[in-house]
């Protein structure tokens, strides 16, 4: 979100989300610390990755401010969550649909800043996306003997109840490959329970009686910043 000052209505501009780096000069390390960062002392060199025709690809419309609080959705918001658990790495990457954006903002020497550290975000994510993801995850362990041509996963909402179960029965040995491939069997028994057991899902968003996403909130904060000249160009 780029704001000059709060002079300048925030309620007529939307708010974008770009990807950043702080390694501006590009030698591999930032280039300020990270208390400078969050005073808002920051240079950051936007990536073009995060940029389409026509601005941020993560764009929030609907902006209003009554100060000291604004506010911007519904929009969809993309988080990478990078789990590595030393056997093996996942970049989960989620989409957060009908997400909004809410905190009270102040101006500061540097630029605008949230009051407390409390931008919310909020929206949900669909239960399909999440166990897409679980069944690529699966499909990668070609120790385990699958059906490349099938999925390993069968899940969705059949109108009554969100069903899940594993279409695909491990029949390799998939010792020493890893924690994910080393325990299908014991995924494959467990899956089914995910929805109704352990309360994965707790939205129902077309009214038919059958949780189909997972409402989701994140915490953020905002501080000033530079753009480093002819970024994101």
């Amino acid at each position: 979100m780029l704001f000059r000052s709060l002079s300048l209505d925030p309620a007529d501009y939307n708010f974008s989300i770009y990807l950043a780096t702080n390694d501006v000069d590009g030698d591999g390390t930032p280039d300020q610390e990270f208390s400078e960062r969050t005073a808002g002392n920051g240079v950051f060199a936007i990536d073009t990755a995060s940029l389409d025709e026509w601005g941020g690809i993560i764009q929030f419309n609907n902006t209003t401010y009554t100060a000291p609080v604004f506010q911007a959705g519904p929009g969809e918001f993309r988080l990478n969550l990078p789990i590595d658990t030393g056997d093996f790495a996942l970049n989960l990457d989620l989409t957060i649909q009908q997400a909004t954006i809410r905190g009270a903002i102040a101006e500061s020497a540097t630029g605008i800043e949230s009051e407390d550290d409390a931008i919310s975000l909020g929206g949900v994510v669909s239960l399909d996306s999440i166990f897409s993801i679980l069944n690529d995850l699966a499909a990668d362990c070609e120790c385990a003997g699958f059906d490349s041509s099938m999925p390993v996963l069968t899940y969705g909402d059949n109108g009554t109840e969100y069903l899940v179960t594993c279409s695909q029965t491990p029949t390799g040995d998939c010792s020493g490959a890893g924690t994910v491939c080393e325990n299908l069997g014991l995924v494959c028994s467990l899956i089914g329970q995910l929805v109704p057991v352990f309360g994965l899902g707790d939205i129902d968003t077309n009214g038919n009686g059958v949780v189909d996403h997972l409402s989701v909130g994140l915490q953020l904060s905002l501080t000033g910043a530079t753009v480093a000249e002819g970024s994101g160009e």
